[in-house]
């Protein structure tokens, strides 16, 4: 320990209650040459410290002469700083320390021993290890990214497979045997050459441990003689953007590769076209840590010497370890050493070793970090294509602060147009975009939420929002809280939703509001009716409150856009207030849950809560016309828009562009008629089931370890008395007596339990848990259950006595949810949140799908997981059915008007019918209004660019339909 070290005591005095990094990296560092070195006379840690190599570096780039183009490295930044140029050649060989180092002796540092390490650490084996089985079994052979890395001769694969198996999909690539060698860089552009032919041109070289100069220009012959005799933990790295414009010869020496020939930022000119090529030439240890390329634009990589390490997260996973908020970079040698060896095998990256004559691809928004193995030398470019023209046109308009970057796109913009008429959905703006740039002047803060005074500002109206609904709430409590594009806060037992213009957030609002509603209408029934057993099993926070905001007036009876005559259009910030929910979600949760999280068990429940969703009696509600009119326009206004924004995402490859609107139907009749008979229509569809919109609860390892957090997920955390002392008592002595005969721990109803309230239901369901039988307990369940029918027969048509099909049966009662309920699921839902894609009246094949793509990943290997869905939609339609039979007997007038409509509704449910469901499912997938559907469909099922037609790629996805 060092704080411990009688010899560091001595030595340091009262600094050696600091660690060492911070004396070094923090005070050394503010420390001038002369006093540096009479700290390094004063004891023996403090000559260690003062004569730090990494302490004489940042010295040395801070006061160095930047008009002089020589650094003559001595060995050490100490002695370069005495001695910089080559004038001091004579100086420095006749100079005590170099004639005759001093050796540090008697000091132990944890801290300088690992940076000896780092500065002498050979990398030259530094291979990937051979990949190990996952910790838990993967939940699927779709995995959201490419497990192992591609490999493809040049010749072998032209540009159209290139298109469809990597550049749409979005999937890296190494690709060998492309002629590199027959370059003249191969042979040109070695160490030796270039110092030989180039030795005295200046290069732009990075320094990343220098804050006043991070980079500058060095001659190459010094900067090889810096990689030769350097021992940095962070060595210098040639990193030239300009490397062909400082010497025109260059640009010939080198080959673009045919599938990345064109640029569309080589349309612009030259002075505001962005740096789009480097020559990379870097030491042993140097490489790039984690990082997206720049302007949504895709890379490629072509290696002439040495070996690289890359590692590859794709877009939507962040490293381990890296935090993108934070301006410091973990190096790559410190996130191999310090984070790398502690992943489980199912969270280490995508990981390939790049050799001499191999370039490598990467795609736009993929995070991908690079070291290098020994010296290395290559060339790299990064480019906008047609596959990432959306990602561009985003990263470019999101710096729109930057005049240089908006001007960027806005030529882009007119010479794309002009020279690729079919690529104008693609620069077209979305109605979000067109609107923003109005409110841009008049409401900043809906722009730019993340600064301080746009966060006061937001915090304070919370607040105000928050008491008109007669909550109470310090404004220093509440908390900014990431949620999409939307503005959204949270404060104690209320979370405070502000919607914004972009994606449709007055409709979102709307929606939100009526799903809310319709829900709430049976509480506290429904949460009394989810304890006892007989609910939904999947529940929804409690609505407090809703409206627009406006400081000046009240809210009410004004338009949600503001429009004023003759005055431009603002934005009347709608909200919605729901209570807290102290479950996490499916998304965060699946970094601490095995990969198997997706069982029987979990789907089951979550089709059971979906399906009492799907059968809600909307004529015992009162649902708005607004509602009524968005849901019936929702199907008609995505067919109308559904190629122009495939075009504009440029997700699948073009040969499947081409087709959509041939393959889409042409009316949406065809797709969902509410009104057709015998179509299957869902009271309340959610419209947006995926992982952050599902909470729950961890598994139970223990019978009382979660015991709490379970009773918490009760539906509005209504609570019941709490248990008394002899109630807890009795049920112990129940629970000691049923572990009687066995020699184990006997587990003990924690006094704990007696504050939080529990009822006889989860006492049962504790003691079944206790007693390994849960079986026994849902047989209990299904007899005690005054609501379930004693008949099996579910075909019989309902009477007065039988329980309405509007009303959601025990989900233990169901006949998929029995057979796979027996051990609790590994994640247990609890709750669905954001209903600002609800329909009402609606296709329910919308949560089909999005449950089959974004929670199962588009999984058919299982029979077990589809036997869920196709049961779930069986007795759906069975509900429906019985729902259309008993509104047909409770219409005894209009018998006329009914005639006419059976004629109309008997010709239209005939197109509708010979549909087949899996068309239907893959409609809806391209009907999706944002392009996140197509994208995670791209991810797990990446064989899909390679797919001739869309009726290919609706056998593949949803052919496990046709068992129906």
């Amino acid at each position: 320990m060092e704080l411990l070290d009688p010899a560091r005591l001595a030595s340091l005095g009262s600094l050696h209650a600091l660690p060492d990094s911070l004396l070094i990296e923090c005070i050394m560092t503010l420390v001038g040459p002369k006093d540096l070195l009479s700290l390094a006379l004063t004891s023996r840690y403090l000559n260690a410290f003062a004569r730090n190599d990494y302490v004489w570096k940042r010295l040395f780039f801070s006061c160095r002469d930047r008009d002089s183009t020589r650094i003559v490295f001595r060995g050490s930044w100490f002695l370069t700083y005495l001695f910089p140029t080559p004038d001091h050649n004579e100086a420095c060989a006749n100079h005590p320390l170099v004639k005759h180092p001093l050796p540090v002796q008697g000091v132990t540092s944890p801290y300088l021993s690992q940076q000896w390490h780092r500065g002498h650490l050979f990398l030259g084996h530094f291979y990937p290890p051979p990949p190990l089985p996952p910790t838990s079994p993967a939940p699927t052979d779709h995995h959201s990214s490419p497990r192992s890395f591609a490999l493809e001769n040049y010749d072998d694969l032209d540009q159209e497979t290139f298109d469809r198996r990597y550049r749409y999909p979005n999937r890296p690539l190494m690709i060998q045997n492309s002629g590199v060698e027959q370059w003249p860089a191969w042979e040109g552009w070695t160490l030796d050459a270039l110092a030989a032919k180039y030795g005295d041109t200046l290069f732009r070289v990075s320094n990343i441990e220098s804050d006043k100069e991070p980079s500058f220009n060095m001659r190459f012959d010094d900067f090889l003689h810096y990689i030769r005799h350097n021992s940095d933990t962070d060595p210098l790295y040639l990193f030239d953007p300009y490397f062909a414009e400082n010497v025109p010869e260059m640009d010939s020496a080198y080959k673009v590769p045919k599938y990345f020939e064109f640029d569309y930022f080589s349309l612009l000119k030259a002075d505001i076209r962005p740096p789009y090529r480097w020559l990379l030439v870097g030491p042993q240890r140097t490489g790039a840590p984690w990082h997206i390329d720049p302007s949504g634009t895709s890379a490629w990589n072509t290696l002439l010497s040495g070996h690289k390490r890359w590692a590859l997260y794709p877009p939507h996973t962040i490293p381990p370890g890296h935090d993108p908020t934070s301006s410091e970079r973990m190096t790559s040698v410190s996130w191999y050493l310090d984070v790398y060896p502690h992943l489980p095998p199912e969270s280490l990256p995508l990981e390939i070793v790049q050799c001499p004559g191999q370039t490598i691809y990467v795609p736009s928004g993929w995070w991908h970090m690079v070291i290098n193995m020994d010296d290395t030398v290559a060339v790299t470019h990064n480019f906008a294509d047609e596959a990432n023209l959306l990602h561009v046109k985003r990263s470019l308009l999101s710096e729109s602060k930057e005049t240089t970057q908006l001007k960027r796109w806005e030529l882009l913009e007119k010479e794309i147009g002009s020279r690729r008429p079919d690529l104008i959905p693609a620069l077209t703006f979305h109605p979000d975009e067109l609107l923003i740039p109005g409110l841009a002047d008049k409401e900043p803060q809906l722009l730019d939420v993340d600064s301080a005074v746009s966060l006061s500002t937001w915090r304070a109206r919370t607040q105000d929002v928050l008491q008109r609904a007669g909550i109470d709430a310090d404004v220093n409590d509440i908390k900014p809280v990431l949620s999409g594009r939307n503005i959204c806060f949270l404060a104690e037992g209320a979370f405070v939703k502000f919607f914004t213009p972009y994606q449709d957030g007055l409709p979102s609002y709307l929606s939100e509001v009526a799903a809310n509603q319709l829900l709430m209408d049976d509480n506290p029934t429904t949460a009394k009716r989810k304890r006892d057993g007989n609910g939904p099993t999947l529940s929804s926070p409690r609505m407090l409150g809703h409206g627009y905001y406006s400081e000046s007036s009240s809210s009410e009876g004004a338009s949600p856009t503001g429009e004023q005559e003759g005055g431009p259009v603002h934005w009347r910030r709608p909200y919605i207030i729901t209570e807290t929910v102290s479950d996490m979600s499916l998304f965060h949760m699946l970094d601490y849950l095995p990969k198997q999280q997706v069982d029987e068990s979990f789907l089951a429940s979550l089709m059971d809560g979906l399906q009492y969703y799907h059968t809600l009696n909307l004529k015992t509600h009162t649902v708005s016309p607004k509602i009524h009119e968005l849901s019936r326009a929702a199907i008609p206004k995505r067919l109308k828009s559904a190629y122009l924004n495939h075009a504009r995402w440029r997700i699948f490859p073009k040969h499947l562009l081409d087709q959509i609107s041939d393959y889409l139907p042409t009316s949406a009749s065809l797709l969902f008629n509410p009104h057709t008979r015998g179509d299957i229509v869902a009271s309340l569809v959610h419209g947006d089931v995926n992982p952050s919109n599902i909470l729950g609860t961890r598994p139970l390892t223990s019978w009382f370890a979660n015991l709490t957090s379970i009773f918490n997920a009760q539906e509005n955390f209504i609570r019941p008395a709490p248990i008394s002392l002899e109630r807890r008592d009795r049920m112990n002595t129940k629970i000691a007596a049923s572990h009687s005969a066995s020699d184990g721990e006997v587990p003990i109803i924690p006094p704990a339990v007696e504050e939080q309230g529990v009822n006889d239901e989860q006492i049962a369901l504790a003691l079944a848990l206790a007693n390994d039988n849960f079986e026994s307990y849902q047989s209990r369940t299904v007899a005690n259950d005054d609501m379930t029918p004693t008949s099996t027969d579910t075909t019989a048509p309902p009477s007065d006595t039988t329980p309405s099909p509007l009303r959601h049966p025990c989900p233990q009662t169901s006949t998929f949810t029995a057979s796979h309920q027996e051990t609790p699921s590994t994640f247990k839902p609890t709750t669905m949140i954001d209903y600002g894609d609800a329909l009402v009246n609606s296709d329910p094949l919308i949560d089909y799908v999005s449950v089959f793509i974004t929670i199962l990943n588009g999984r058919r290997d299982s029979p077990s997981i589809l036997a869920i869905l196709l049961d779930s939609w069986r007795r759906l339609a069975l509900t429906t059915r019985l729902q259309q039979q008993q509104q047909q007997r409770q219409q005894t007038d209009a018998a006329a008007t009914a005639a006419v409509d059976d004629v109309v509704v008997a010709d239209a449910g005939a197109g509708a019918e010979s549909i087949s469901l899996a068309r239907r499912c893959m409609w809806h997938v391209l009907l999706w209004p944002s392009e996140g559907m197509a994208l995670h469909l791209t991810r797990c099922v990446p064989e899909i660019g390679e797919m001739d037609t869309w009726q290919d790629v609706e056998q593949a996805l949803f052919g496990w339909w046709y068992s129906l």
